[in-house]
């Protein structure tokens, strides 16, 4: 538990110190702890030991949580959209990935 809470706190440090924003250190915080508590409760549940594999596993969890977050954390802290373009932009993506999204109307 002290090594999680320890995780936790170093996380806590590094994304406010690089993101530079509270509330989204927060969100990315929130996401981490997420991932501990969801990770640790299925090591439980499964009857695993705690031993190397379980170990990596718990690192590696939240090494990409803590990548994913903090990037849309970034993105959205450093792009100058509305929420309606953010969502007319991500459609036309999308549109241009997937044919079968063609039929949606992104003249909102």
């Amino acid at each position: 538990m002290r090594n999680l809470l320890l995780a936790v706190a170093c996380v806590s440090a590094t994304t406010l110190v690089l993101l530079a924003d509270a509330l989204s250190s927060a969100a990315v915080i929130l996401c981490v702890v997420a991932t501990l508590v969801d990770v640790c409760g299925f090591v439980h549940f499964w009857g695993l030991a705690i031993d190397v594999v379980v170990g990596i596993n718990i690192i590696i969890a939240v090494g990409l949580c803590v990548d994913f977050a903090a990037h849309v954390a970034h993105v959205f802290l450093t792009q100058r959209y509305t929420v309606l373009k953010y969502y007319n932009n991500t459609i036309r993506f999308s549109q241009k990935c997937n044919p079968q999204l063609w039929w949606h109307n992104s003249n909102n």
